[in-house]
């Protein structure tokens, strides 16, 4: 992943004749990722993306693009299951709720077409690495005892809060890219894009072991198929053409 980084920064330094950039984003998912325990249900949030875009012109109409962003990514997941502690029998209703940052670096091959003076229609398509940053969850719920007089009660289970740091496994995909770009001013473009990504390798997003050995296990892949929607600002080095 580190060589991945440097590649990524080399190919920016070389992007000096032809544009660099901010972009910014929402990432809806078309595709949760596989799951496995007593999971009841789940729901993928919405994610967002930023980071930086740079493209380098190989011909008139054929030129590279990268963009290393950071993504975010969140999971709920509702899990129910019966336990017994101390002879009374139990119904847990639990929440476990997963946010992943991710940082992903495309590398795409771009086409482009001049529509007039001002808009310009690029499209693009390449490999997508990306590796985890950082995770945070939370595990929320209740205890409802289901026998003998007190069936009925319920108290709050005790809540858990989990985290960990990078990891180095790359999950790999692709990118596609659809985008116009809207000359402001000769260095300057405003560029909308829509990408569709999919990733090939995936690892796993959450894990969470409820109530010790009495509870189940659960865990759930990023999700890997997914849009993402987003703006660029885009400033271009050359003097008679904009990215």
């Amino acid at each position: 992943m580190n060589a991945l980084i440097i590649i990524c920064a080399l190919i920016i330094v070389g992007c000096g004749s032809s544009y660099v950039g901010v972009r910014g984003g929402i990432v809806p998912t078309l595709q949760g990722g596989e799951e496995t325990g007593s999971v009841q249900s789940s729901s993928n949030g919405l994610g967002f993306t930023y980071g930086v875009s740079a493209g380098l012109s190989i011909t008139e109409k054929l030129g590279l693009q990268t963009d290393p962003s950071i993504r975010t990514a969140s999971l709920t997941q509702e899990v129910g299951y019966p336990t017994t502690s101390s002879g009374t029998s139990y119904f847990v209703q639990a929440e476990a709720t997963t946010v992943a940052t991710i940082l992903e670096c495309p590398l795409l091959l771009t086409t482009k077409k001049r529509i007039n003076e001002q808009f310009r229609a690029m499209f693009g398509f390449g490999p997508n690495f990306s590796f985890r940053v950082s995770t945070a969850g939370d595990v929320v719920g209740t205890a409802t005892i289901t026998d003998g007089a007190q069936a009925g009660m319920t108290a709050p289970i005790q809540s858990v809060s989990v985290s960990a740091g990078s990891d180095d496994s790359i999950l790999f995909g692709i990118t596609l890219m659809g985008a116009c770009d809207f000359v402001v001013s000769e260095p300057v473009s405003l560029r909308g894009e829509v990408r569709f990504q999919h990733d090939f390798v995936n690892d796993q997003m959450s894990a969470y072991s409820f109530g010790g050995s009495s509870g189940p296990y659960i865990t759930a892949e990023y999700p890997p198929t997914r849009l993402s929607i987003g703006i660029a600002v885009l400033f271009s080095t050359e003097s008679k053409q904009g990215p």
